[in-house]
């Protein structure tokens, strides 16, 4: 899996791994509007294809921890083409996926202030004339040639989860809430 195949990277349950960057925390650059958590959604075009990645930095003054999870609490991104503002659909494979929808604490990701990390990362796959992407458990349409506008959106509900022996346990330094990116807009040779 990589560049180029479609595949997709969602920061590993564990906050140490480097699985080729993803999850990996670096240190972040706050602008004086910026406050809270702050999502940024960027794309780069490599020899080996277009990626897209969602990056979380946390412009506030006390760590965060928080659950972003493909099937239980993902990342949503809302495409539509710049010119005439139609919206690109998808499906959503959670809806015929079988899964433990059990939320465990040990999924959480804690975010210290002034850091930022890499959430989710993917490519999109050329298919004839047309682009396919997809995010998380979302698959969208294929997409023309054009511009297309591209807003990311995380909301977190859960303050709790399961430990390793079952008990639901709160999270310290839980953040719930929604967070928007700045939109990004795409052009698709």
């Amino acid at each position: 899996m990589g560049p180029g195949d479609g595949s997709r990277r969602e920061a590993p349950e564990d906050p140490g791994s480097d699985e080729a960057g993803a999850g990996q925390r670096t240190k972040a650059t706050c602008g004086p509007a910026e406050r809270g958590l702050v999502l940024t959604l960027t794309t780069e075009l490599t020899q080996d294809g277009r990626s897209l990645r969602l990056t979380a930095k946390n412009c506030g003054p006390r760590p965060v921890a928080f659950l972003h999870h493909a099937m239980l609490q993902p990342s949503k991104l809302a495409v539509s083409e710049v010119r005439t503002g139609a919206v690109v659909s998808f499906s959503d494979s959670r809806a015929i996926a079988k899964y433990d929808n059990t939320v465990r604490a040990s999924a959480f990701v804690e975010l210290p202030a002034g850091e930022a990390r890499l959430l989710f990362e993917t490519w999109l796959v050329d298919e004839s004339s047309e682009q396919r992407l997809r995010w998380g458990p979302f698959d969208f349409e294929p997409m023309k040639p054009g511009a297309y506008r591209l807003v990311a959106t995380f909301a977190s509900k859960h303050r709790s989860g399961q430990d390793e022996d079952g008990r639901v346990v709160t999270i310290p330094n839980a953040w719930t809430g929604s967070v928007v990116s700045p939109p990004l807009v795409l052009t698709l040779p």
